[in-house]
């Protein structure tokens, strides 16, 4: 049982990595440049470039990665050579600099009304499908006596 576990365990923080990995590259191969949206309809090949410098995009892609991955265990900082920089305590899945707030509080402030959403859905989901099933049952007469549901095509 103890090696079943491990074994799971170990499929399990793989399966995340692999996720991780395909994510976030996927993500870097996107269309479109984010130095360029953070700054607005005035760019200035200037301000694209200090903005790819205070996002990271100037590094090579694995020491970007390497940078996310390790803002998740440990935090990470935006901006380090910046004025003011940004500290982005653990986990740090990432900084808005449109909100100006860390992508974690985000998150945790749309996850209630995703959770009851959610319930709703599944709520409508289970009624629809049981109603459904009970009607679909119901088209033969030899099943119409042993159906459970009411339902109104059922006649005996």
């Amino acid at each position: 049982m103890f090696a079943y576990l491990v074994r799971r365990v170990i499929g399990m923080v793989l399966l995340l990595f692999l996720l991780s990995v395909a994510v976030f590259f996927l993500f870097n191969m996107l269309p479109g440049d984010p130095a360029r949206l953070t700054c607005g309809k005035a760019c200035t090949p200037s301000i694209i470039e200090a903005n790819r410098h205070r996002l990271g995009l100037d590094e090579p892609v694995v020491t970007q990665y390497t940078k996310f991955l390790s803002g998740i265990f440990v935090g990470r900082t935006f901006s380090p050579d910046s004025p003011e920089p940004i500290r982005c305590d653990a986990p740090c899945l990432g900084y808005s600099f449109t909100r100006h707030e860390e992508v974690l509080s985000i998150i945790a402030r749309a996850a209630p009304v995703t959770f009851w959403l959610a319930i709703g859905a599944f709520i409508i989901w289970i009624v629809t499908g049981i109603s459904l099933s009970g009607c679909n049952g119901c088209h033969s007469p030899r099943t119409c006596r042993h159906s459970t549901i009411p339902c109104s095509s059922c006649r005996p």
